[in-house]
């Protein structure tokens, strides 16, 4: 008789677990592995089952991360937090089940093996919008719309007022061109900490548009902007940006952000790309160029509508 998992805590090939029989493990994160499952009637599903009980300083716990690795982090002065695996994944089982959206994956259970947390949900057909980009297949632009549309729906509902790891692997591009958000960790309390991705989220703050414009910014021109060894060099900034960044190190949070010091002039990164529509998009990310040209500070946008509204006419002018 197949092991069932709950003596060991581990998952095989042939084992059940709700009715499902594990089938084989196919993605494996810092915190979490995923498999597939399927029952004998050809329903088909993923369990993620959490790494632990324990945390791993190597899965995101330190602040020495690179800019494509999660980060764990303790909010105000920010310095690293040690939120554990199951700490992740209950935070994120709860934001599912409170969510029942559409654009969000359907809890079908959910429990403990020994101790380490699970959760089996919905398989969502269609291909995460990385594996659009490294296909050199990125979406149209309407999608993009759709994405901030479905964002700004669930924020508004009070389903999921930010993703708060919103990336390309984060996002699954449907076959009718649909939106499905996964992995959010917006359900993680603040005084435990946060988790999000510094190529993303520079200025680790609980806000995804930054996130949607470096996404729409790679799409239109191949280029992530936020790196290690960042593709452009070092701009002229105002004393405005420099007195931003002295705030941002004061709190601990301009390790990250001072990648922002490399975004060049947005439109000469594609001919897709318009001016009016490289100022949208730094806007997003709280930035403009000043009369002298020098990259400055901006206060960003109040909210979902009035950045789509301006995205949507800069794209038609």
């Amino acid at each position: 008789m197949p092991n069932t998992g709950r003596q060991t805590g581990r998952l095989n090939a042939g084992d059940r677990l709700d009715g499902y029989t594990v089938e084989e493990p196919f993605d494996s994160g810092g915190q979490a592995t995923l498999y597939r499952v399927a029952t004998p009637y050809g329903d088909r599903a993923l369990i993620k089952l959490a790494r632990g009980s324990a945390a791993d300083p190597l899965a995101g716990g330190t602040m020495n991360v690179g800019f494509a690795v999660a980060l764990q982090f303790r909010t105000g002065v920010v310095g690293p937090a040690w939120l554990t695996p199951n700490q992740i994944l209950e935070a994120e089982i709860a934001v599912l089940k409170a969510g029942k959206d559409s654009a969000l994956p359907r809890v079908i259970s959910a429990g403990t093996l020994v101790d380490r947390s699970y959760v089996m949900l919905e398989e969502v057909p269609g291909k995460t919008l990385r594996a659009c980009l490294d296909d050199r297949e990125p979406p149209p632009f309407e999608w993009f719309l759709r994405l901030g549309e479905t964002l700004s729906r669930l924020q508004k509902s009070g389903r999921l007022p930010y993703h708060g790891d919103l990336k390309p692997e984060n996002v699954i591009v449907t076959p009718e061109g649909g939106v499905v958000l996964i992995d959010p960790t917006s359900g993680i309390p603040s005084d435990q900490g946060r988790v999000t991705t510094p190529r993303y989220y520079p200025l680790l703050t609980p806000e995804d548009r930054p996130a949607f414009a470096l996404m729409l910014i790679e799409a239109m021109t191949g280029v992530a902007l936020i790196q290690d060894d960042p593709p452009y060099p070092v701009q002229a900034v105002s004393p405005v940006f420099e007195a931003w960044m002295a705030g941002l190190r004061a709190m601990g949070r301009e390790r990250f952000a001072r990648a922002l010091r490399h975004i060049p002039r947005l439109e000469d990164m594609s001919l897709f790309l318009s001016a009016d529509m490289g100022r949208v998009l730094l806007r997003a990310l709280y930035l403009r160029r000043d009369e002298q040209g020098l990259l400055s500070v901006d206060p960003g946008y109040p909210g979902w509508d009035d950045f789509l509204a301006d995205l949507r006419a800069a794209q038609e002018a």
